[in-house]
């Protein structure tokens, strides 16, 4: 069978790698909600579930350090297969302590190993997109699994929220249980080519770590996601609901219109990219360019045009840049990086962006205790313009395509 030729909806392989993520999301999200909420019921206090986000940074940060290390020396789709079965078993074990009525703090440490083997997955399952279909597919593949990640987040944290209300701790556990299980189920169809899925790296090589901070291109990369990642702390909910309030002088309403549109804004994007790919990849380092300078003017025109429906539709407007601009990047950094190295790589470049996005909301927030919001967000808006002009700055990024296999120069 010619890849190339065969729509991604009609390759198996594809599809159980499309079906097993969109269980693994729903796993974890479901998992998330409950133990947010069951948190909460236990302390009655909100530094206790903050708490929880806090340390599952820290765990983020240590397994992506780890994976920097590790991750290459495994073959890839039996590394993936292991972790995504284990967590399955952890999940089993998870549900029977919580029939047991044990303390929480034992579902916590469990919680916590789910989340240092979620640093391993992230990378591994990032790597194994390109090796499961062919390049002129790995735009509307990306895309797709985007798609459903941002579907699940938009409608889970609500129903989430009214589940757990409804339905007890230790039901939404085994459901769970029933997600992981059926994405381990589809993962084990997943199938690549006999020289990529036993990918391991045997010989003397450097760190990923070392390739991360000395390879221009993923330097660069790692940079811009650095600077966005400043930036994009105005788009939390916190941020969002003061500059609701203080801003744009609106009610809690329009907070939660403005949340909502971001995130429709951001599922056209994906369907944009999925539906338009091939011009996409052909046209890569163009639309990248122009989705990061449309970041940074509609940011600026967000903060200073304070009317509440203006403010909705420029940020429905924001997702296609900013998915042009992610999935972008997101290619150039795979036609750039040794496939024995991507998995590993990009583990590193989450170790190194983990604990940095914790001191963004730090910095953040202390400028808006300095300045005020609007100052906050004209100053994101001036970072997105920034990483615009790091892109535009280097031909390499502009004239790339992900098409004609032209990786970029440093």
């Amino acid at each position: 069978m010619n890849k190339s030729k065969t729509s991604i909806w009609r390759q198996n392989h594809f599809l159980a790698l499309w079906g097993s993520e969109s269980f693994n999301a729903m796993a974890l999200l479901v998992m998330q909600v409950s133990i947010m909420v069951k948190v909460y019921e236990q302390t009655n206090s909100l530094m206790g579930s903050a708490s929880v986000l806090a340390l599952r940074s820290l765990c983020n940060f240590i397994g992506g350090l780890t994976g920097s290390y590790f991750i290459d020396k495994f073959p890839l789709l039996r590394l993936l297969r292991i972790l995504n079965r284990s967590r399955f078993v952890l999940s089993v074990i998870m549900g029977t302590l919580v029939f047991m009525d044990v303390s929480i703090m034992y579902i916590l440490i469990l919680y916590y190993s789910f989340t240092l083997i979620a640093s391993w997955y992230g990378p591994c399952r990032f790597a194994l997109i390109s090796l499961v279909v062919d390049r002129e597919s790995y735009m509307q593949a990306r895309s797709s699994i985007t798609l459903v990640n941002q579907l699940i987040s938009t409608a889970g944290w609500g129903i989430g929220g009214v589940l757990t209300m409804y339905v007890s701790f230790s039901t939404l556990i085994w459901v769970t249980c029933g997600f992981f299980f059926l994405s381990s189920l589809l993962n084990s169809r997943i199938r690549v080519t006999t020289t990529s899925e036993t990918l391991t790296s045997n010989k003397k090589q450097m760190s990923s770590l070392n390739t991360l901070f000395t390879t221009p291109i993923i330097r660069t990369i790692t940079v811009i996601e650095g600077l966005e990642g400043l930036a994009n702390v105005i788009w939390s909910s916190a941020f969002l609901l003061t500059f609701t309030h203080v801003v744009l002088q609106a009610n809690k309403e329009w907070w939660g219109y403005i949340n909502a549109s971001y995130f429709i804004g951001a599922i056209l994007g994906s369907l944009m990219v999925m539906v338009y790919s091939r011009t996409f990849q052909n046209k890569m380092g163009t639309l990248v360019t122009l989705g990061a300078a449309g970041m940074g003017i509609l940011t600026l025109l967000f903060t200073f045009v304070p009317i509440a429906p203006v403010s909705v539709l420029l940020c429905i407007l924001m997702g296609p840049c900013y998915q042009a601009r992610d999935m972008g990047l997101s290619a150039i950094f795979i036609d750039n990086v040794d496939p024995v190295k991507r998995a590993s790589i990009s583990a590193a470049k989450n170790a190194v962006l983990s604990p940095w996005n914790a001191v963004t909301l730090i910095l953040m927030s202390y400028m808006a205790e300095l300045t005020n919001m609007t100052t906050v967000y004209a100053f994101a808006g001036v970072l997105y313009l920034v990483v615009a002009a790091m892109i535009y700055r280097q031909p390499g990024f502009r004239k790339s395509s992900y098409l004609k296999h032209e990786a970029v120069k440093a």
